[in-house]
């Protein structure tokens, strides 16, 4: 917390922690606002006094309500009297708590009180959402309902639509696999604009045109290139002996060459600060944060999705590092695929450019989410490198490919251990050559 907060805040000194005021603990009760984390407020019931009426609050409002476990929200709500008005805020289709015990998972723990009562109860489903609206409109239109045209039943589930972080483009795929496809973009369009002159995206592909799309580098009024780019890679993913963790040394290439080109360019202006590279693997994190410190990039903020959840970024580079399906990746939720809200959180981060490294064959076995986001792309040119199953390879890799099948008749066929090392400094060693068909 910011020293200038701590006037406003039940702040001890002498504990250096947050606590009731020790002279007269009642008299937080006399603020019309108290803000506390879900487990904290439980600290108000502490107050009750025998024969008292109730400590209770005209409104509780929970946010970031998906990310909380049950029991948390529920300490809060034991504050709720008869007519206390209750508003649980977040976004289900994005990561929820974190819970490791299988009793917890087995119990249904794991899933927050506001998604359970969105899939169990329909008065907080979104078909009555959306027949709630369309009763409130048509009455608004008779001059009926009152207050807005809200219905007698009131209304017990809203969905915002309008975003004000990101291009539209970034969050197309997103909209139409989550959120009915209802998102609009209403940021800053200085801002969300801002990188789609960069040299490395393409002017969106002919093919958008003729299928009827608008070119998202017209509609955005930017002009330049579309704000996603999916580069193929084909490395293979790795795990040391004492880890877990998947790495990929060949995306952590691609990801460095993604960051030199973005703070070297001519056309874009963009600092360390404006980037965040985001894994689903800490291996990759940690391997990516070594490589980036190096070469005197140390600050750029590299983590995992689970540490982005509700922030934004300028730019946003992803590395989803594994090159196959694994056998444990359902089962333990691994990485991106198979993983439909962090796959959601990774991608919708971007204020103004995404930039994407990973194997598309892998991606491609991910029908959910990611198959639909490489089409997306392919539709507006923004694939390069590798374009694996899309079956659409730019002029790079097919010169790159030429180039390989030259030097193997004069070098033979070169050892994938030698191709792949397990340490990420020998990767990016001098070596003679590498070379791997």
């Amino acid at each position: 917390m910011k020293p200038a907060l701590y006037k406003y805040s039940c702040w001890d000194p002498s504990s250096s922690l947050f606590s009731l005021p020790a002279d007269d603990p009642y008299s937080i009760l006399a603020h019309q606002v108290i803000v506390s984390t879900c487990a904290t407020s439980g600290v108000l019931s502490l107050l009750q006094r025998p024969r008292q009426p109730l400590i209770s609050f005209t409104n509780i409002l929970v946010d970031e309500a998906s990310q909380a476990l049950q029991p948390e929200v529920m300490v809060s709500l034991s504050l709720a009297g008869p007519d206390t008005g209750v508003v649980l805020a977040g976004d289900p289709k994005q990561l929820g708590a974190i819970t490791r015990n299988p009793l917890v998972q087995q119990l249904g723990l794991a899933q927050s009180l506001q998604e359970h009562l969105m899939e169990t109860r329909a008065v907080y489903s979104m078909p009555h959402a959306a027949a709630t609206t369309t009763t409130a409109a048509a009455a608004a239109a008779n001059g009926e309902g009152g207050e807005g045209g809200r219905n007698s039943h009131g209304r017990c589930l809203l969905m915002p639509f309008r975003n004000y972080r990101s291009h539209q483009a970034t969050i197309e795929v997103p909209s139409r696999l989550f959120y009915s496809q209802t998102l609009e973009q209403h940021g800053d369009e200085k801002l969300i604009n801002s990188c789609l002159s960069w040299e490395m995206l393409p002017e969106s592909s002919i093919s958008a045109t003729a299928r009827g799309m608008v070119p998202y580098s017209k509609a955005g009024g930017g002009g330049g290139g579309f704000p996603i780019l999916f580069w193929g890679c084909l490395g293979e993913h790795m795990h040391e002996l004492d880890s877990p963790s998947f790495f990929n040394v060949v995306e952590c290439g691609k990801v460095l060459e993604m960051v030199q080109a973005l703070l070297g360019s001519k056309k874009v202006q963009v600092r360390m600060q404006d980037i965040a590279i985001i894994s689903a693997f800490r291996k990759q994190v940690l391997k990516l944060r070594s490589l980036l410190r190096e070469k005197g990039y140390g600050s750029i903020n590299v983590g995992q999705v689970e540490d982005f959840q509700g922030q934004e970024t300028k730019v946003v580079i992803i590395s989803t590092v594994l090159s196959g399906r694994h056998p444990n990746e359902v089962n333990e939720q691994l990485g991106f695929l198979g993983h439909p809200k962090r796959f959601n959180v990774a991608i919708t981060r971007a204020q103004a450019l995404t930039v994407i490294v990973g194997n598309p064959y892998a991606l491609w076995e991910d029908v959910g989410g990611w198959r639909q986001l490489l089409e997306f792309c392919a539709a507006h040119g923004a694939v390069r490198g590798s374009s694996g199953p899309l079956g659409t390879p730019d002029a790079e890799s097919v010169e790159s490919l030429l180039d390989a099948i030259a030097n193997e008749s004069l070098l033979g066929k070169a050892s994938s251990s030698d191709i792949y090392p397990t340490q990420l400094e020998d990767y990016f060693s001098d070596s003679p050559w590498r070379l791997l068909l």
